[in-house]
Parts: structure tokens; C-alpha cells; sequence
């Protein structure tokens, strides 16, 4: 009986991996056919290489580039794991090295919970919290 539940389980994991593969795989496709005609009236190098975007003719013509935000995306990026890996290396070093075992009992839970969050509930509460504290103090938040 138990090998049957076994089987049965590793069928049904396989068969999810399955759709969630082909999900992503139409997802791709959707995309990218989706954008082909801005491809193809561009061109893919000024579209990655471009450094404007103006979708809305202003002046003479439109202007499709991404580099500035994908430059700005992995720049954040780096920035987020450079600050991640000083607090994370920091209290790894804390709790492994300085700390009593008393101090690592009361604060490991509240490591574990911090970590069981998912991110996108820490960007949500950045989004709302952080960017309302810059608004009020009357700085530039980039929303727009």
C-alpha cells in the first residue's frame, strides 16, 4: 500500500513539474511573439542598446531602449546582495562566534520567521511604508 501512495505522489509531482514547465515555456513564447513587432520595427539592438524610452511620439520619432533599465535593475540588484550579505554574514558571525547560548535561543526564532517571509511581502511593505517616509520628507520616490 505504501509503495502504491509513493508512486501515485511522484506521479502527480511529475505531472505539476510537467504543466509548470510547459506554463513557462508559454509564457516565453507569448512574450516574444508578443514582441516581435516592436523587434521588428526597431530592432533588437536598439531596443536592448537604446538609451531612451519615449513610446509616445514627442518630437520626431518614438524611442524603444532598455538599456537604462536594465542597467538600473542590475545595479540595484548588486547593491540589495552587497547590503544582504553584510547583514547576513554579519549576524552569522555574531550567532556562531559571539554569541551565548541564552542570545541564540531568544533570537534564532525570530531569525527563522524573518527568513519564512517571502520577498515580495518585504517589496510590498517598502513600497508602501519607505515610499510614503520619502514622500513626506518631500524627496524624489522614482514611482513614476
Amino acid at each position: 500500500m505504501r509503495k502504491a501512495e509513493d508512486r501515485l505522489i511522484q506521479l502527480l509531482l511529475g505531472a505539476l513539474t510537467l504543466i509548470t514547465g510547459l506554463l513557462l515555456a508559454f509564457l516565453i513564447f507569448f512574450i516574444f511573439r508578443e514582441s516581435l513587432p516592436a523587434i521588428r520595427e526597431v530592432g533588437l539592438k536598439a531596443l536592448l542598446l537604446g538609451d531612451s524610452w519615449r513610446p509616445i511620439i514627442y518630437s520626431d520619432a518614438p524611442s524603444f531602449g532598455f538599456r537604462n533599465m536594465i542597467l538600473s535593475t542590475l545595479y540595484v540588484s548588486a547593491l540589495a546582495v552587497f547590503f544582504a550579505l553584510i547583514v547576513g554574514v554579519g549576524c552569522a558571525l555574531y550567532l556562531a562566534c559571539a554569541a551565548t547560548e541564552r542570545q541564540r535561543t531568544l533570537v534564532m526564532p525570530y531569525i527563522d520567521l524573518l527568513a519564512s517571509i517571502p520577498s515580495v511581502v518585504y517589496g510590498f511593505a517598502g513600497l508602501y511604508i519607505v515610499v510614503k517616509f520619502f514622500e513626506t520628507c518631500g524627496m524624489a520616490t522614482g514611482e513614476s
